[in-house]
């Protein structure tokens, strides 16, 4: 399995089931991306989350029900897209380093069942991270150089 280079032209065509972008505004491809989404990216890492009212964390504390609170930090974000670009996900990770990013997106493409990546940040050593993992032999990958 070879990892294969796009052009700019090519970079937002059909092609690639999973796309991956580092959490960066100032990339171009992120900001691009997130334009052409309607801002579905920086949706779901600037906008403050929803406080839970004290009422009803009283009623529950009352009542003994468990709670569930989403960790404030998460290392990567997986958006469905169909409805904004010809793919189904976009990855945008957060403070991963390669190997981390590498297994996260082989153990996705297990559980999600989709068989080509497109790499949007960081592609040569990220590209090169997982095209060397003998897991990965079945992903079809493609990357995009950032400019």
């Amino acid at each position: 399995m070879s990892a294969v280079r796009i052009s700019e032209q090519e970079a937002l065509s059909a092609g690639a089931e999973l796309w991956v972008i580092r959490n960066d505004p100032a990339l171009a491809w992120w900001s691009k991306l997130d334009f052409l989404s309607a801002y579905l990216l920086s949706e779901n890492y600037f906008r403050p989350k929803k406080q839970v009212p004290a009422q009803l964390l009283n009623i529950l504390e009352a009542t003994r029900f468990d709670t569930f609170s989403q960790p404030s930090l998460q290392n990567y974000v997986l958006l469905g897209s169909e409805d904004h670009f010809f793919n189904k996900w976009v990855l945008v990770w957060n403070q991963l380093k390669e190997k981390e990013l590498a297994d996260s997106i082989v153990d996705l493409s297990v559980k999600l069942k989709f068989s080509s990546v497109r790499i949007f940040s960081d592609s040569k050593s990220l590209t090169e991270a997982l095209a060397a993992r003998p897991s990965a032999s079945s992903l079809n990958i493609s990357f995009i150089e950032n400019t």
